[in-house]
């Protein structure tokens, strides 16, 4: 499945932005040709003003982070009406629209699920907690951890055991619009003695209340080192993640961005 589908492409500032109107980040051309061909056939139906293309060039931007996508065809036509070398500049596109998940479904892929949470980050509130659970995992794999989500219910407050380089840190996630309290965390720390375990990170779609880092603090000097991972700091890990993992291209599949361009400018005619 995708989250992207064909879309509106009115809005004029996507055409000349070189930045994800969604997520920011910078865009990739993934496709780009020359061409002389005419597919829409429409100067042999309009023979009598409009000769063949002249020329035209095709090229596919995608964002490597959410997989948004924009495709363009910038093409020259020669107009027979006025003057025999008169041309006017003809420019097409179509874009990637944003689907409506239903992020209650635990069985959507978490890749898909990743790319919604990078181009619409606002949203993760709706995320099932299972399935946020399984994202926070999957974010943690993609930035080298080995990662294994618990059990959704009886966890003793661990919610992902994270494994690397010969140590271990238990995660606790947290979907909720409330900040987390220095209570939490001290709780926190209590679940991370009695999985045996001296490091962790609190992971919270929100914030957390004035105190959190001195309680963080005081547990690193306890033995406990505890890194606080509030929503920005999330989504920063998020579209570090996508980096390293991100959306396919399929280079023969290039043909089926351009089957439903719409007309974006037709400038007057230009005279050599």
């Amino acid at each position: 499945m995708t989250i992207w589908e064909y879309g509106d492409v009115a809005r004029d500032e996507m055409w000349s932005a070189h930045d994800c109107l969604f997520c920011n980040s910078p865009m990739t051309t993934m496709f780009s040709e020359h061409h002389d061909d005419d597919p829409a056939g429409e100067s042999k139906l309009n023979e009598s003003r409009l000769s063949d293309r002249v020329s035209g060039w095709r090229t596919i931007e995608q964002c490597t982070l959410c997989g948004w996508w924009k495709a363009t065809d910038q093409y020259d036509r020669q107009i027979r009406v006025t003057l025999p070398h008169a041309t006017r500049r003809v420019v097409e596109g179509a874009a990637g629209s944003l689907k409506e998940l239903d992020l209650k479904d635990v069985t959507l892929p978490i890749e898909e699920v990743r790319r919604y949470l990078v181009a619409k980050f606002e949203s993760r509130f709706k995320v099932h907690p299972r399935l946020f659970e399984e994202t926070v995992g999957s974010v943690f794999r993609s930035l080298g951890y080995d990662a294994v989500v618990t059990a959704y219910s009886g966890d003793g407050g661990i919610d992902v055991v994270l494994e690397k380089d010969g140590r271990q840190l238990g995660v606790q996630v947290k979907r909720t619009k409330r900040s987390i309290s220095v209570e939490q965390i001290r709780s926190f720390v209590g679940a991370l003695l009695l999985k045996g375990a001296t490091e962790g990170i609190y992971v919270t779609t929100s914030k957390f209340q004035s105190g959190g880092e001195g309680t963080a603090s005081v547990a690193e000097i306890r033995g406990y080192r505890v890194e606080l991972m509030d929503a920005p700091r999330l989504y920063d890990a998020l579209k570090l993640a996508q980096r390293a993992s991100p959306p396919d291209f399929v280079r023969e599949q290039a043909a089926d961005y351009f089957k439903k361009m719409q007309r974006i400018s037709d400038k007057p005619p230009q005279y050599w």
